[in-house]
């Protein structure tokens, strides 16, 4: 198992945490150092990677997953410099290869929810259209798990059929899937995904409300009038989490 003292811990949440603010409240990209002509990492370059998660118990998973994905170069200690190789190519070009695409979609389901992030996450800022394939295949799966990553996935999307995937998930039964749906529509900074989100800012599930409300303010739409009124009804919401997320987005 990977192992990190505290102080190693908290020095690495706060890089994660500074890179991701830099990046965006919510939404975060390939690295502008990118290159988008590679064809990124391999299936056998991402395996130590995705397995080193899986193995690193839950705090350090998450605090991993997000250096990874904000593109911070983080030392993998045990698992060698092919690892730390990986690491670099997956936070640094777009994942392409077949088979890298058919590893990351097969731990969307993964039982760890960083490692479901990290592969949903890496596969929705793919431009191949299998990684795509992938997530809407997935957004379909049995387990709710899947279908929450899946949406994850295609919010790093921002193209016309992500979008509508994304509103039919607003639907979806399970609160968790519907509230990362929710999410999902504000990062793709689509203004179209809004009359969804209106609606869904009326969820009976607080976190989707929460959720919904929170991609209203991201929007950058609040000066129109259905989006204000929406907002304004959410200040007096019974959850002080919505009504924290309504105020945020008014204050913008």
């Amino acid at each position: 198992m990977v192992r990190l003292g505290a102080l190693a811990l908290l020095a690495l949440w706060a890089l994660a945490s500074a890179n991701a603010e830099a990046a965006g409240r919510h939404h975060l990209h390939v690295g502008a150092d990118a290159d988008d002509a590679a064809p990124g990492p391999s299936a056998a370059e991402l395996l130590p990677v995705l397995d080193g998660l899986s193995r690193a118990g839950q705090p350090v998973c998450q605090l991993a997953a997000d250096a990874l994905l904000s593109g911070l170069r983080w030392d993998m200690g045990p698992l060698g410099e092919p690892a730390a190789r990986a690491w670099t190519a997956a936070a640094q070009a777009r994942v392409r290869r077949p088979d890298a695409v058919a590893l990351l979609a097969s731990r969307l389901g993964a039982p760890e929810a960083c490692v479901r992030r990290v592969a949903a996450t890496l596969l929705g800022r793919s431009d191949s259209p299998e990684a795509f394939a992938r997530l809407r295949t997935a957004l379909g799966a049995a387990e709710s798990a899947e279908r929450e990553a899946a949406a994850l996935g295609l919010g790093e999307r921002a193209d016309a059929s992500g979008l509508a995937l994304l509103q039919r998930a607003l639907e979806d039964a399970d609160a968790r899937v519907a509230a990362m749906a929710a999410w999902a529509l504000g990062a793709t900074g689509d203004v179209r995904a809004v009359p969804a989100l209106l609606q869904a800012a009326r969820h009976p599930a607080v976190r989707v409300r929460q959720a919904a409300v929170a991609s209203l303010g991201q929007l950058g739409d609040g000066t129109t009038a259905n989006v204000q009124t929406a907002l304004r009804a959410a200040l007096v919401d019974a959850s002080p989490d919505v009504r924290r997320e309504a105020a945020q987005a008014l204050a913008h």
